[in-house]
């Protein structure tokens, strides 16, 4: 594959508070681990593949440091996961110490992929590659993405990796050699060749003390996502909830309706830091805010590629045997918005009403609304008088929908100018409850306490800068409305 290569761009589209890289292509996000109060965050860099990494106090502030793994015999550093290794289970570090270990994916294309890994000792600072590399090998020459994680109850370290179109567990006492224990094969969606990027984890379920679930989340990859007749079903990702015995997943929900784990075109390859052993006990997720369709086209430069905002999940009984993920931004990016302007309450009706909500380039609205039944309501992001990027609302369809095609973006891909919808039933019938965070060139959409996540892109004329609220018909009571900047 080519290096992409960002055309020149006629503005600056770099966001404010979403990860980018200084220079350069970036995707999946990679080796997410804490170590005392930082985050550390690894990502796919640049052409050959390598690890970047970057450290953070808050999620939002990131350090850019120096590149952790580079390509060498065994082929290109592909993605993985990291692990604190305190206890040198590995047997890698000095006697009575620990450190950082990360597994990730050899890919060579002679050989196929392999599983390699490298240490550190200096908490994420320099990296060593093992002796013993690759240090597994697979029969599939499609073998990736591993994700680690410590498995207490069982005193060993659990693995998933994905082999095409399954999912494989796999376990070990020392990181280096692993054993298979199980297997899930998901059902995929029309278009979608295969699965990647996975993750395993644990969530408490909310207002049920001592209850959890197990949640498996991966990306779903198609020959579509690069032939440019893409949609909803491939570059996108899904979630599964059910029970891990140690050994194997069992999926209870997920496994014939099929549950997005985010509905706009512009999210992939999510995964999650470990769940903070502290209050707030946290775990945050985040992905990739870009299409493979498009990703290599997308006209930024000197960087090329951002990461999502970091997602705060929590898990929710909906109904007998029925679970739903909600997200939410980390609660850190309100301290970056200190500004807040509350606008006045009451009726918004009658074709084409507007409620100027001011010049937004990179911050939040959140509203609180009820919209008649079918009504159309629309927030106008990034708009002049002749371009506008919409989050609309129709209550007669109950569907959200994010809306770019007339947002005045370059014309670099003719997959980029299109609408996403999603199923949004309002809350109670009539209840409306919306987040929207913009960022230059980002829009994400948290709707119903974040049981609907929606992400995409756009690139404004860097005049645009207008936000509104505006009613299409019918008539929508405005409860609570604010922007936060």
């Amino acid at each position: 594959m080519k290096k992409p290569t960002g055309a020149e761009a006629p503005t600056d589209w770099r966001p404010r508070f979403h990860f980018t890289a200084p220079t350069g292509w970036i995707n999946d996000p990679n080796g997410l681990v804490r170590v005392d109060d930082s985050w550390h965050l690894h990502y796919q860099y640049e052409w050959p593949r390598q690890w970047g990494h970057a450290t953070s106090r808050d999620l939002f502030a990131w350090k850019h440091e120096a590149v952790a793994l580079q390509p060498d015999k065994h082929g290109d550093c592909w993605s993985g996961g990291t692990v604190d290794d305190r206890r040198n289970t590995s047997g890698i570090f000095s006697r009575g110490t620990g450190g950082l270990v990360s597994i990730y994916t050899s890919q060579d294309e002679a050989n196929g992929q392999r599983l390699s890994l490298a240490s550190s000792a200096d908490g994420g600072g320099t990296w060593v590659k093992f002796p013993g590399n690759p240090i597994l090998r697979r029969s599939t020459r499609e073998c990736r993405d591993p994700k680690v994680f410590r498995d207490e109850a069982r005193d060993r370290w659990v693995m998933v990796l994905t082999e095409s179109r399954f999912v494989t567990f796999l376990v070990s006492m020392n990181l280096r050699d692993w054993r298979e224990t199980g297997r899930f094969t998901p059902q995929l969606t029309a278009g979608a060749a295969g699965v990647e990027c996975p993750d395993l984890f644990q969530l408490p379920v909310e207002n049920r003390p001592g209850a959890s679930k197990w949640v498996l989340v991966m990306s779903y990859l198609g020959g579509e996502n690069f032939a440019g007749n893409f949609g909803f079903g491939v570059c996108a990702q899904r979630y599964f909830v059910g029970e891990f015995d140690g050994d194997t997943f069992t999926a209870e929900q997920g496994a014939d309706a099929l549950l997005p784990f985010g509905s706009g075109p512009d999210e992939y390859a999510a995964i999650v830091w470990p769940r903070e052993a502290a209050e707030p006990r946290r775990t945050v997720a985040i992905g990739w805010m870009n299409h493979w369709g498009y990703s290599k086209q997308i006209p930024t430069a000197p960087w090329q590629g951002c990461l999502t905002l970091p997602r705060e999940l929590t898990l929710h009984q909906v109904a007998e045997e029925k679970w739903e993920i909600r997200q939410v931004p980390a609660r850190e990016l309100w301290a970056k918005l200190p500004r807040r302007e509350k606008f006045a309450t009451g009726a918004l009706w009658g074709s084409d009403a507007i409620k100027p909500l001011g010049k937004l380039r990179s911050g939040a609205i959140r509203a609180h609304l009820s919209p008649s039944p079918g009504s159309v309501l629309e927030f106008e992001l990034f708009a002049d008088q002749l371009h506008r990027t919409v989050v609309g609302y129709d209550a007669a369809r109950e569907l959200l929908y994010f809306d770019r095609r007339d947002s005045g973006s370059p014309d670099f891909h003719p997959n980029f100018p299109a609408r996403h919808e999603v199923k949004l039933p309002l809350r109670g019938g009539s209840r409306l409850e919306i987040m929207i965070v913009i960022d230059v060139s980002s829009v994400e959409v948290f709707a119903s306490d974040g049981a609907v996540y929606l992400s995409g892109l756009t690139f404004p004329r860097p005049e645009a800068a207008a936000a509104n609220l505006k009613v299409c018909g019918g008539r929508v009571m405005i409860e609570e409305l604010e922007v936060l900047s």
